[in-house]
């Protein structure tokens, strides 16, 4: 067996489907996993090839399953591969496909893996940058729309926000940012927005309005005249109580009364 094991390392005698199953490459031992998520690029992931041979493949010949790093890895070398400049569809899609498996990590009863925490020091999010495009940033460099997006579009040609494609929503990978190891670092959209109304245009007299207010100048002036009246009245008959006796002095406000 001892022998089997060493030609299959040495030698790409592994016949595995590639590209959504239409294409088949031969492989060592070395560029497989025998399970994995399914953003796993770097090296074939061959229970897909092989379903019912994983006595042979995994117990017999010691073919692991992708660690928990391989996704950490497969970020670190598209960051490193795409830190000069906009990146293109395909690989955004790519990028939030790996965040969307990480999430589902840890979203999962295991412990938080050791090499997931340092990924706040690397630029993984693809993120949307005026006058750039999308581009990958750290999560320090953007913010994360609201939930409703009712900010997105006014602050999209002002502000980088974070941009995920179609296939991933931001469902997918908000557990990730909500994690332990982003939610001291992850700045929102809606948080950080001043609600302020600021008048557009130049001003203009509105006539009818300013009619329809004048003409209520009296009963506002007569109003407030009637509320004063009350709040006079209430004040009027102080009583003062004097033990003299059984006599009682009643003193009467001098305050007087508008007509």
């Amino acid at each position: 067996m001892l022998g089997c094991r060493k030609a299959f390392r040495e030698y790409p005698i592994i016949l595995v489907s590639v590209e959504n199953e239409t294409e088949r490459v031969w492989l060592h031992k070395t560029d497989v996993y025998w399970h994995g998520p399914p953003s796993i690029r770097s090296k074939a992931v061959i229970c897909r090839s092989y379903p019912y041979l994983s006595n042979f493949f995994f117990t017999k010949l010691g073919i692991t399953n992708a660690p928990p790093y391989a996704l950490v890895d497969e970020l670190r070398m598209i960051s490193e591969r795409c830190r000069s400049g906009p990146v293109p569809q395909d690989v955004q899609e790519y990028v939030a496909e790996i965040l969307a498996d990480i999430s589902d990590v840890v979203q999962s009863p295991m412990a938080l893996p050791p090499s997931f925490t340092t990924l706040p020091q690397v630029a993984v999010f693809p993120v949307y940058v005026p006058s750039e495009g999308i581009v990958l940033r750290s999560p320090d460099g953007f913010y994360v729309p609201d939930t409703p997006s009712k900010y997105a579009e006014v602050f999209r040609g002002r502000e980088p926000l974070l941009d995920l494609p179609d296939s991933v929503p931001m469902a997918r990978i908000r557990p990730l940012l909500e994690s332990d190891i982003f939610k001291d670092r992850i700045r929102y959209l809606d948080d950080h927005v001043i609600k302020q109304s600021v008048p557009d245009g130049r001003k203009v007299l509105d006539t009818a309005a300013t009619d329809l207010y004048s003409s209520r100048v009296a009963y506002i002036a007569r109003y407030t005249l009637l509320a004063s009246v009350a709040t006079v009245r209430e004040r009027v008959m102080l009583m003062q109580f004097h033990s003299s006796g059984s006599s009682y002095i009643i003193a009467k406000s001098q305050t007087s009364l508008p007509q």
